[in-house]
């Protein structure tokens, strides 16, 4: 149960709710639709009061937010889940400073979106801005950084489903 105390916003509580459950559902993959679709339609409204007070609280949730559809898109498909889920990775990308240690993250976090609408819709833009988004992540990672390889690998994957879709051999060089 979650204690509200008269100096602590009312949407605290919900958001610690939210925080839980969605690194609940992360690790374990297990909620029901329903839950998640009832914690969704509830987030623009606990998203316009939180950023209304605090802008990097609201950023947290606008990150949420897209994560959650994406995962609601990943099990079910719809493609509105995938749309909203996008158009927020966007914004917190926006929103982010990029000193910030969770830009890198939120950019690649987005280039996964857009790399799984490409290859549901096959819209050749979401190619090009996955393999742009991904190429920024690589160039903003330092190169003694421990997941530098991983970043590579990834834009390496974006590059070769480029070459797949447009046939660029300098993408199949850049991705080799």
């Amino acid at each position: 149960m979650f204690y509200i105390s008269k100096f602590e916003s009312p949407q605290k509580p919900f958001i610690k709710l939210i925080t839980l459950i969605f690194t609940f559902y992360i690790q374990q993959l297990w909620i029901t639709t329903l839950t998640l679709t009832h914690l969704l339609e509830n987030f623009e409204l606990v998203l316009s009061k939180a950023a209304s007070e605090d802008n990097n609280l609201g950023l947290k949730i606008c990150v949420h937010y897209a994560m959650l559809k994406f995962e609601l898109f990943r099990h079910w498909e719809p493609t509105e889940d995938l749309e909203e889920a996008i158009e927020k990775g966007k914004c917190a990308v926006i929103e982010t400073q990029e000193e910030d240690i969770a830009y890198a993250e939120r950019l690649n976090n987005l280039r996964v979106m857009l790399s799984q609408r490409y290859k549901y819709i096959e819209k050749t833009e979401d190619l090009e801005e996955a393999v742009r988004v991904a190429q920024q992540v690589v160039n903003i990672t330092p190169e003694d950084h421990p997941n530098l390889a991983d970043k590579l690998y990834n834009l390496g994957n974006e590059l070769e489903s480029r070459y797949e879709c447009i046939g660029k051999m300098e993408d199949l060089k850049k991705a080799i």
